[in-house]
């Protein structure tokens, strides 16, 4: 029976290296840690404010790490990059998208998304996106997509759709159009 720690670290691609890390043992409840030198995290109520411990919130992320916008998608940009001033110099910031709580030791803790972003296979999809691709599609009348979880824990992204093509061809046809 050997003690072993895992290394748990946070660095959405839209910062240019990592900046959470914890260590985390057997038994530890799992958390992203805390912030890494160089770095704010911040979990921001609905008006912009600080959560309080133990509260949920967005996580917000500032620093030298963060990047500085998408490209050629302004309007994402605008939703997703900005500007923070919790403590100290106001610094460039980047919003998540993840519901986070602070723990009462400083660490922080994700327990979900605020929009309808999933995680496959280490991408991240926004299902919106997917509907919106299959609408464009003449045959299409609704779309509605779901990460559906499988016995092995693992995702697979689900598309539920109201089509006028045969049911033995609607798959196919679909899959080749996206």
């Amino acid at each position: 029976n050997r003690d072993l720690n895992l290394i748990n670290i946070y660095g959405p691609c839209e910062c240019t290296g990592y900046v959470l890390a914890a260590t985390l043992g057997d038994g530890d409840e799992v958390h992203v840690g805390q912030p890494l030198p160089n770095t704010g995290a911040h979990v921001i109520d609905a008006y912009g404010n600080p959560s309080p411990a133990h509260c949920e919130g967005e996580l917000v992320l500032s620093g030298a790490q963060v990047g500085l916008q998408y490209l050629n998608n302004e309007k994402l940009t605008a939703e997703r990059f900005g500007q923070l001033n919790v403590s100290g110099p106001t610094a460039r910031t980047y919003a998540t998208g993840d519901v986070a709580k602070r723990c009462a030791d400083g660490t922080i803790k994700i327990v979900g998304r605020r929009d309808f972003q999933v995680k496959i296979n280490g991408g991240r999809i926004e299902s919106e996106e997917v509907e919106t691709a299959l609408m464009q599609h003449e045959t299409v009348s609704q779309a509605a997509v779901v990460a559906n979880a499988l016995p092995d824990g693992s995702k697979q992204l689900l598309a539920h759709v109201q089509t006028s093509l045969e049911p033995g061809q609607a798959s196919g046809v679909l899959a080749s159009f996206l």
